[in-house]
């Protein structure tokens, strides 16, 4: 797969340090297409040159990015905590339709987190910890998206 491929990708990754890479190689390898982006274009550029061949989507832009994943879209950032992560939320926001998934893979704090659950309630999305108990064992993971009523 390439960046000019038409196929929707499964989830997106926004963030290609070492952990966003590994994480993206990972969830290829066991069989998902994954939608990349970088703020960095030669970070972006060197990881797309040391991927061919693989189920990685290139995306040079935001809306690029949010338009190459298949709905509802499923988006992980492993940015920085703090204002990146806000930064990063506002490059994508303008492309996103209700239903569709942040994942804050970061150690954002918890009232950025509720913040962020409050700023989103126009695209009908609700933000909560994971309290499932596999995730409970190693940390929590936040979760920016439509859940079910009795939650994740």
């Amino acid at each position: 797969m390439n960046s000019t491929s038409k196929t929707l990708a499964n989830i997106g990754m926004i963030g290609l340090g070492v952990m966003g890479q590994n994480l993206t190689l990972n969830i290829e390898r066991n069989g998902y297409a994954v939608a990349v982006f970088d703020r960095e274009p030669s970070v972006r550029g060197k990881f797309i040159a040391e991927t061919t061949g693989k189920q990685i989507v290139d995306s040079s832009s935001p809306e690029e990015f949010v338009r190459s994943l298949e709905r509802p879209r499923k988006i992980i950032l492993l940015v920085k905590a703090g204002d990146p992560v806000d930064w990063t939320i506002n490059l994508i926001k303008p492309f996103l339709e209700p239903g569709d998934i942040i994942i804050d893979g970061g150690n954002s704090h918890f009232k950025d987190t509720e913040r962020r659950r409050t700023d989103s309630t126009h695209l009908g999305s609700d933000c909560r910890q994971s309290r499932r108990r596999a995730v409970r064992n190693l940390h929590r993971s936040r979760w920016l998206g439509p859940f079910p009523k009795d939650g994740p």
